[in-house]
């Protein structure tokens, strides 16, 4: 038996040393293979496949097909004991796979677990620095992962791991685009590092925590997290992108940090629940882009800082409760100072008096007093100074109204004083003593005016 037991250990020896393609059977039970520098042992009761070897394991001669390792032998525990990395979709679509160990891995290639349904847990080597573009996508059962620190994700890593519910991903030093998009179930996170997409149709996060040394929030990054109803935006941020918080129906209230110089095109859009948005102090906020606030119908009020010169197209379109923006009390009105004011920027508004300074350059078709069909808003009141942006638009909208002229105000003050007249005067003495009282009168009230 020592001698046997010796003779097979030389014998696995030497199909590692020279990659022999050599299958055989040393017990009713258990295959045993080899793939270049590896060795694949498959206990076919336990339906486990032991991967040991060095290099780099890949399927590049077949070997998974041709000894029918994949949905036909249903395996079920895949355990890599030695190979540093996983090549691109070697187990792609393992689908009664449930558990993966790594022992030693360090990369994990494209699309390596992609596809896995069955796939429930993944433990792995402290060593491990890199988990390839969409190496786990569409794992729809996996829901315990453990990342070594230091570990980099790609695009799409976990992306529709709807089962997902936690992982800590603090120590991650990268994340690639949308590499836990659509984690259905994800409802918490904290995180030093983000990408586009990330974790766009997390439907059910409602508790992120951010690290100081994220200075952007990428495009559509928390996109459709419908879950979502606050977040504190670190005081480092000086980027917030496209779409950023589209879609986040919950999101209630925001505060834009003052380092942030422009909020760009639909960052908000679509929050319905929103009804607060206020800006840092000393903010350099210079521009708020197309439909940044599209549709948060219950944006009420906003301060917009002196800092901002435009307001592109769409910014506030659909805020149909929004009824005062930068509003006076004293004039009972909303006053406007933007030098850029592009088209319908506050169509559909609730507000229907907007004071329109000087400074304002540029207005757009239907940037104001109109509803979300494109009809006028009735009542609505531009005040403005002559010869201006605001006096402009005023006029070629309709909202513009001519002053009086010197004789309809001496007409308007002659029939008020024969009026009071007829009414006052009972003989023709008293009618000459009234009409001249009303002459007197009517020269001091138009050298007042």
């Amino acid at each position: 038996m020592k001698t046997f037991k010796k003779s097979l250990a030389i014998l696995l020896a030497v199909v590692l040393t020279f990659g022999s393609a050599v299958f055989m059977a040393s017990a009713e039970d258990t295959l045993w293979g080899s793939n270049a520098d590896q060795i694949f042992i498959f206990d076919q009761e336990a339906k486990t496949l032991t991967i040991k070897g060095a290099g780099t394991l890949t399927n590049s001669t077949g070997w998974i097909g041709k000894y029918n390792l994949d949905d036909s032998t249903k395996v079920k525990t895949i355990v890599i004991d030695g190979p540093s990395a996983i090549g691109s979709s070697v187990f792609e679509d393992f689908k009664y796979t449930t558990k993966v160990d790594f022992k030693n891995t360090i990369e994990i290639g494209t699309s390596a677990f992609e596809g896995c349904t069955s796939l429930k847990a993944i433990s792995g080597s402290k060593n491990m620095t890199e988990i390839a573009n969409s190496a786990f996508k569409g794992c729809t059962s996996l829901d315990t992962v453990v990342l070594a620190d230091g570990i980099d994700l790609g695009a799409s890593a976990f992306a529709g791991c709807t089962s997902l519910e936690d992982i800590n991903l603090s120590k991650v030093d990268s994340i690639g685009a949308s590499a836990f998009a659509g984690c259905t179930s994800l409802e918490a996170i904290s995180v030093n590092t983000l990408a586009a997409s990330a974790f766009s149709g997390c439907t059910k996060l409602e508790d992120i925590t951010l690290g100081t040394a994220i200075t952007e929030i990428p495009t559509s990054c928390f996109y459709g997290c419908k879950g979502l109803e606050e977040i504190e935006l670190p005081k480092t941020l000086e980027v917030i992108k496209d779409s950023a918080f589209a879609a986040c129906t919950s999101l209630e209230e925001i505060e834009i940090p003052a380092g942030i110089e422009e909020i760009a095109d639909s960052t908000f859009a679509g929050c319905t629940g929103l009804e607060t948005v206020e800006f840092a102090d000393k903010s350099k906020l210079a521009l708020i882009g197309e439909e940044a606030f599209f549709g948060c119908t219950l944006l009420s009020e906003i301060v917009i800082p002196k800092t901002v010169k435009e307001i592109e197209d769409s910014a506030f379109a659909n805020c149909s409760a929004l009824a005062k923006v930068n509003y006076d009390d004293k004039a009972e009105c909303n006053i406007i100072s933007t030098e850029i004011i592009g088209k319908e920027a506050f169509l559909n508004c609730a507000f229907t008096c907007v004071t329109l300074t000087s400074e304002v350059k540029e207005v757009g078709k239907r940037a104001f007093g109109y509803k979300a069909k494109g009809t006028k808003i009735e009542g609505f009141k531009i005040e403005c100074e002559d010869e201006t942006a605001g006096f402009t638009y005023a006029k070629d909208n309709g909202f513009y109204e001519e002053p009086a002229s010197a004789f309809d105000v001496l007409l308007s003050y002659g029939k008020l004083a024969v009026n009071s007249i007829v009414s006052i005067a009972p003989s023709f003495v008293n009618i000459i003593k009234a009409l001249i009282a009303s002459i007197t009168d009517l020269i001091k009230n138009l050298s007042a005016k």
